[in-house]
């Protein structure tokens, strides 16, 4: 792992990292198919929230077309048409990914772009190759501005069902209690496996291999079984 920041920090079931050229605070917690952001700004105008659709990774992902649209005064849906073509080895693997988004504050203008080209204050943004959205606020010095999404592989509808039962309802917009449902889940996973030993060094090696068997594992199904 390359640490860019200093400020870096991580634990079970959160992340967050001071973005010093930006002068924002990013904290990230997360459930199974939904996630909650906390950003700290600082007085801004516009501040934004990026979301980027074409990531790295080592299989070539390319992303064929992305609609977003304003579906709310906080919210935004979309869905981002994905091929990874270059994986040869394991057949086709062509998906798209929907998403509901929803903020704890209403945002002024929803944006894109494609390679370098930029639109603003748009209802809907329709990309693809290089690109992703943003959202623009007005924020005060430490405005705290909260984002939850739900994603899926099936269907906006799954994936606002997904937001709502994972995250919306259980835990709202408390931050701690989505870390706090995260560390339950991994000590109940985790607590399936007991070792004895009288070596400290042991046991952490153990569990460490343990985690790292089980924190690359995905599920592709929603929560209703579709």
């Amino acid at each position: 792992k390359v640490i860019r920041y200093r400020s870096e920090r991580g634990g079970i079931g959160f992340y967050e990292v001071l973005l010093k050229d930006t002068g924002i605070k990013v904290e990230l917690a997360a459930t199974t198919r939904a996630s909650l952001q906390r950003f700290t700004f600082p007085a801004a105008e516009p501040a934004r929230v990026l979301l980027e659709f074409l990531l790295p990774n080592e299989y070539g992902m390319k992303v064929l077309k992305a609609r977003v649209h304003r579906s709310g005064p906080d919210e935004i849906e979309g869905t981002i048409e994905t091929d990874f073509p270059d994986l040869y080895y394991n057949g086709e693997q062509r998906f798209d990914l929907h998403f509901v988004m929803q903020l704890s504050r209403p945002f002024d203008t929803l944006g894109g772009w494609q390679g370098d080209t930029t639109t603003t204050n748009v209802e809907t943004v329709e990309v693809s190759g290089d690109c992703g959205a943003f959202l623009e606020f007005k924020t005060q010095l430490g405005e705290k501005v909260m984002a939850r999404t739900g994603i899926s592989l099936v269907s906006l509808a799954n994936a606002r069902l997904n937001l709502e039962q994972e995250l919306a309802k259980p835990f709202g917009w408390q931050f701690s209690a989505v870390v706090e449902n995260q560390r339950r889940t991994w000590n109940e996973l985790l607590g399936r496996v007991e070792i004895e030993s009288p070596d400290a060094r042991e046991k952490a090696r153990f569990y460490s291999n343990l985690y790292r068997a089980m924190v690359g594992r995905n599920i592709w199904s929603d929560v209703n079984g579709e």
